[in-house]
């Protein structure tokens, strides 16, 4: 019996005593075990839909002893930027990608990298930054 078909067997018993049992029955092994592999598969399926090529490049769960060179830093960026742009391009996202017009784009990219340094949090610093009523901002 899966868990799937125990869920529609215990339907009945008041959700309170459910998590009382669920909290014992978890520290006998074998269903320990068979919980654990159904949350395993649940979670790879999540996972690979998530991030389908995340095996094609290096992850890193803390800061790698050694920095990694600029140009490989670039080098892999520009490899995921080229894997996920079609995926916006055609226009077949919706509230993801408002504009993909190569023009504004451009325009964008500059007008970030200008300001790339300025915080908005810090208000005493870059005035300029937008706040909770920007004025003159479009």
């Amino acid at each position: 019996m899966d868990i799937n078909e125990m869920q529609q067997r215990l339907k009945w018993v008041p959700s309170g005593i459910l998590s009382v049992a669920e909290r014992y029955l978890k520290r006998i092994p074998r269903v320990k075990a068979m919980i654990e592999k159904e949350y395993d598969e649940m979670l790879g399926g999540i996972e690979g839909s998530l991030k389908p090529y995340r095996k094609d490049f290096t992850t890193y769960s803390k800061l790698p002893q050694v920095g990694i060179a600029r140009s490989e830093i670039s080098e892999e960026v520009s490899a995921i930027k080229k894997r996920e742009e079609s995926r916006w391009r055609d226009g077949f996202v919706s509230g993801a990608v408002y504009n993909n017009d190569p023009t504004l784009i451009d325009f964008l990219n500059e007008v970030y990298a200008i300001q790339s340094q300025s915080n908005a949090l810090h208000t005493d610093v870059w005035p300029s930054a937008p706040n909770s009523k920007p004025r003159g901002w479009l």
